[in-house]
Order: C-alpha cells, then sequence, then structure tokens
C-alpha cells in the first residue's frame, strides 16, 4: 500500500505544481489585461494622447503564441518604421541569414563594367568608419573616406591595366555601370514630394555608394568660401551664393538647392560658423553618380577615362575577368543598419531583393511589395488582415499593420533557429542603442535586455519587439499609436509604451 500512495502521490504532486503555474500565469495575465487596458484608457481620457488618438496593443507569449493581453489588437494602423520589421523578417526567412552581396567590377576589352547587387552597404559610412586605415603619409586612423575605399579600386586597375599594350593599359575606353538588378523608380510616388533631397529619402538602387548622399562643408577662408564636397567630386559645380554675416542677430543658416541634377548645385543662406557640420542631399541618379566618381579616382591614379555611362535596357554586357577585388558585404550589416538605425535606404534594398528573381525583370516597388504580402498572408493567415504593404521602410503612410499581426509575425520569425537570433540582434537595445538607448535605462541597469524597434512619422508613433516577463516566459509586443496630433501626444505614447514594457518585464 505504501508503494501505491508513493506511486499516487507523485502525479498528483506534479499536477498540482502543474495547476499552480497555470494559475499563476493565467492570473498574471489577466492582471495584465486589465492593466494595460486602464493604461490606454488612461491616456485617452486624461487627454495626454489626443481625443483622436487611435492605440493598438498586442503582447504575445511566445511559446503558447497565445495573446494575453490586447487592446485595440485587431485595428488596422499605420507602422511608420514597424514596417521594417515586416520587410526584414521576410528577407531572413527569403535569403537566409549567411548571404552575402556582391558588387564587382569587370573587364570586357578595354572597358570596365561596375556590377552592381543592390547592396545598400557599398561605402556606407557607418561601415566605412569601422575600417582602419594606415595612409601614405604614415597616419593611422579608425574610418576609412569614401575616396580611399574607391581608390582600392582604382589602384587595382592601375596595377593591373585595361589593354594588352603600354598605351592601352592606361586607359579605358568606357565605364559602364549595370544597376539592372533594380529597376530605376526613383523616390517612393507616395513620399513626400518636398522632403526628397533629404538623407531618410534615400531610394534603393542596383548601386547604392556612400548610402546614395552627397555632402558639401562650406568654410570661410579670408575672404573666400571654400566648399568640400564629399565624396570628392570635381565633376559637380557648386553655384556659391551664401553670405557670411557673423552678427549677433545673423543665424547659422547654410543649405543646397539642386540647380540640375546631381552635377549642379546652389549653395544659399548664411555661414556664421566655420564649424559648419556637412550638409546632406540625395543623389537622383546614384548609379551614374558613382560611376562618376570612380573615373576620377582612377584619372587621379593615371588610368584615363573615355565616357561613363549606365547600363541600357536590355543590353548584354561582356564580362571576362575581374578588374579589381569584389566587394562582398554581410546582411547582418543591411539588417542593423535597418533596424537599430532605421535606414529607410537599407529596408527598400531588402525589400527590393525579395523579388529579384535571376534572369528575371528588374526588381520593382510594385513586385516587390507583392511578394511581400503574398508572404505575410502565407504565413500569418488571419493574422494578416488588415495589413497593407506599399513599402519597405514605412515611411509610405499607406502601410497598414495590425498589433495582434506584429506580435504575430515576431512570433514567426523567432521561431526559426536561424532567422530568430539574427532578427533579434539587429534590432536597437532599449538603453542601449539606437533610438532607445535614453528609454527604460531601469530595465537596462536590472540586466533586462528589451530588442525593440521604434517608429516615428507625423502623428504616428510605435514601438515592437521582445522581453522577458517576470514569470519566466518570452512576449512579443507591439504598441502603436496613430492620429498622436495633439501636443505633447507623442511624448506621452512613449511614456505609455515604455509603461506597459516595464508593466511585461517586471509584474509591476
Amino acid at each position: 500500500m505504501a508503494m501505491t500512495l508513493k506511486r499516487m502521490r507523485r502525479p498528483f504532486g506534479v499536477a498540482a505544481l502543474l495547476f499552480l503555474s497555470l494559475f499563476s500565469s493565467a492570473a498574471w495575465a489577466s492582471d495584465l489585461q486589465s492593466e494595460v487596458a486602464a493604461m490606454v484608457r488612461a491616456g485617452k481620457v486624461a487627454g495626454k494622447l489626443g481625443t483622436k488618438a487611435d492605440v493598438g496593443v498586442s503582447i504575445r507569449e511566445l511559446s503558447s503564441l497565445r495573446v494575453v493581453a490586447s487592446v485595440g489588437g485587431g485595428e488596422s494602423l499605420i507602422p511608420a518604421s514597424n514596417q521594417k520589421l515586416l520587410t526584414t523578417g521576410a528577407v531572413l526567412l527569403t535569403l537566409g541569414p549567411g548571404f552575402v552581396f556582391e558588387t564587382a567590377l569587370v573587364r570586357d576589352g578595354d572597358r570596365l563594367i561596375v556590377v552592381g547587387s543592390g547592396d545598400p552597404n557599398f561605402g556606407d559610412p557607418s561601415l566605412l568608419a569601422r575600417i582602419p586605415v594606415q595612409r601614405a603619409d604614415g597616419t593611422r586612423g579608425l574610418g576609412m573616406r569614401p575616396e580611399e575605399f574607391v581608390d582600392l579600386w582604382a589602384a587595382a586597375v592601375a596595377g593591373s591595366g585595361t589593354g594588352s599594350g603600354p598605351t592601352e593599359s592606361r586607359a579605358v575606353a568606357e565605364l559602364v555601370v549595370d544597376d539592372r538588378i533594380f529597376a530605376r523608380e526613383g523616390p517612393h510616388p507616395s513620399w513626400p514630394a518636398d522632403q526628397l533631397d533629404e538623407d531618410y529619402c534615400a531610394f534603393p538602387s542596383g548601386i547604392a555608394f556612400h548610402a546614395n548622399m552627397f555632402s558639401v562643408r562650406p568654410s570661410v577662408r579670408g575672404n573666400a568660401t571654400v566648399v568640400e564636397t564629399i565624396p570628392p567630386s570635381p565633376w559637380v559645380s557648386i553655384d556659391v551664393r551664401v553670405t557670411t554675416k557673423s552678427g549677433a542677430k545673423d543665424k547659422h543658416s547654410p543649405w543646397l538647392r539642386r540647380s540640375e541634377g546631381d552635377a549642379s548645385w546652389i549653395l544659399q543662406g548664411n555661414l556664421k560658423s566655420n564649424k559648419s557640420m556637412p550638409i546632406e542631399v540625395c543623389l537622383q541618379d546614384p548609379a551614374l553618380y558613382f560611376g562618376q566618381l570612380l573615373a576620377s579616382r582612377l584619372q587621379a591614379h593615371g588610368v584615363t577615362v573615355g565616357t561613363v555611362r549606365i547600363a541600357k535596357a536590355g543590353e548584354t554586357l561582356a564580362r571576362s575577368a575581374h578588374a579589381a577585388p569584389p566587394v562582398r558585404t554581410s546582411l547582418a550589416d543591411a539588417l542593423a543598419r535597418a533596424n537599430t538605425d532605421s535606414s529607410n535606404l537599407h529596408a527598400e534594398s531588402l525589400l527590393k531583393h525579395l523579388a529579384v528573381q535571376p534572369g528575371g525583370p528588374p526588381a520593382s516597388w510594385q513586385a516587390s511589395c507583392e511578394v511581400l504580402a503574398t508572404m505575410l498572408s502565407r504565413e500569418l493567415g488571419a493574422e494578416a488582415t488588415g495589413f497593407v504593404v506599399a513599402d519597405g521602410s514605412g515611411l509610405a503612410r499607406s502601410n497598414r499593420v495590425t498589433t495582434n499581426g506584429m506580435t504575430a509575425w515576431l512570433a514567426r520569425i523567432d521561431r526559426d533557429p536561424a532567422s530568430g537570433p539574427m532578427l533579434r540582434e539587429s534590432m536597437a537595445k532599449a538603453g542601449h542603442t539606437g533610438s532607445v538607448r535614453s528609454r527604460m535605462r531601469d530595465l537596462s541597469a536590472k540586466g533586462i535586455v528589451v530588442p525593440c524597434k521604434t517608429g516615428y512619422i507625423h502623428g504616428v508613433c510605435a514601438l515592437s519587439g521582445f522581453v522577458n516577463g517576470p514569470d519566466g516566459r518570452q512576449y512579443a509586443f507591439s504598441i502603436i499609436g496613430n492620429d498622436l496630433t495633439a501636443p505633447g501626444a507623442v511624448s506621452e505614447m512613449k511614456k505609455l509604451q515604455d509603461a506597459i514594457v516595464r508593466r511585461v518585464a517586471t509584474g509591476s
């Protein structure tokens, strides 16, 4: 009998513990639902978010996929840069974490061809800043200038020659830039027309050098205004019309106005200080710009270049051999730039890669958005209801998601043993990096890591990511506010987001 009772007690003990655990988890989840609802309600009633504000909240436990708290979780909302989580997750599942971009410089007789791969990392300033350099004058430093990066190719061409004879070896008849992996569409049609020169409107292209940005740094030397171009661009004309007033009431306000494409600019405003930060503008024809930059660096190395052009539609280009080592960069770097730094260029370039097919047409926004929308529908089923895919970065206001759908997507990527860890690693960490480096520092001080992605466009504030709960379980969260037009509403929305994440993380 004693043995029988012992056998009966063991399963009873396990069942009791399991019951208590489930009861505790259920109670915790019940409290969370009511408390989150109260937090959202308080924000609306107090008027801090504005009477017209729409708020969606979803908290999903990852192991069971159960939604433990949802307020407006099925409402279709503008995601802003939370859209990047859809794009980067889809690219991880499609291309795989080990995917590598490769941009090549190849020969065809006395012709050089740049073969673009749609790599947003190519000459990216944030990556160049991490490269140690030893210069000809013996100085060493961390950070490679863009012209030094291009010089690696120029020096290789100058050293190897491009023809069979001594005269031909120092000449290139034609430099062709083949950017046809992506369609030449320019900026997205729904992006704000009055902001297209801004860095966040840099659009994807088959060759995306230096984040598709061109900069000038003006300064006053004696009675003259001197303009430095970054990268050095001797073919670009700068019409200097800036004033140099330095009175107490004068403001420092230099700015660039496009005169003719990427080759002609007007510098206007007032230059009060020589400590001016570079003025950045977005290139309209990044592939041609890079071709001209490469040609100028080749000439600096003694290689003359005839014509520079981009590849024609339908043109067949022979490729006999590499003229210089190809440039390879990792998908991990592109993901981090998209999710931690919130680079729209990187997100849109990744989106277009979803529609790249060997031998197929150049990848377009329409085709890539269709691929992403189809993938979301296939992977999420009914949870994808209410989603609209307009672009890959979230800059377009016509994108739509639901917070329940967002947490379902995060859970889907997290289940993938290869993609899940890489997505988390690519995201900003609250209290440490990205746009959340100054948020939720109390959690980071306790060792609580919150990988997350912010999102902001006018009237929209979003935050989605992952957090561990006090019950030892892992959760995905998505908290999005729309129509935040009241004074201070965006700031209040951030406070609400942080409070909800803190509640999930600590239970209080």
